[in-house]
């Protein structure tokens, strides 16, 4: 289990208060979360841009506080 939260202008669109729970399967990679994202239903469209597939400014990845891919 992850546990994700948005940035605020991202919480919006996906109609989420704040933290999002999902399950990787495999090893969490940047794709994987990314791909988790995406699929479930409130975060679908809102991490990634629909035609290059990457992902959006101002999104960053954390893990116990420290930033993860400066």
């Amino acid at each position: 289990m992850i546990r994700v939260e948005p940035p605020t202008h991202l919480r919006t669109p996906a109609q989420v208060g704040g933290e999002v729970k999902i399950d990787v399967k495999g090893e969490a990679t940047r794709r994987s979360v990314l791909d988790a994202l995406e699929a479930s239903d409130p975060m679908r469209g809102t991490i990634r841009d629909h035609i290059s597939q990457e992902r959006r400014p101002f999104l960053c990845f954390f893990g116990c506080s420290t930033d993860l891919f400066p």
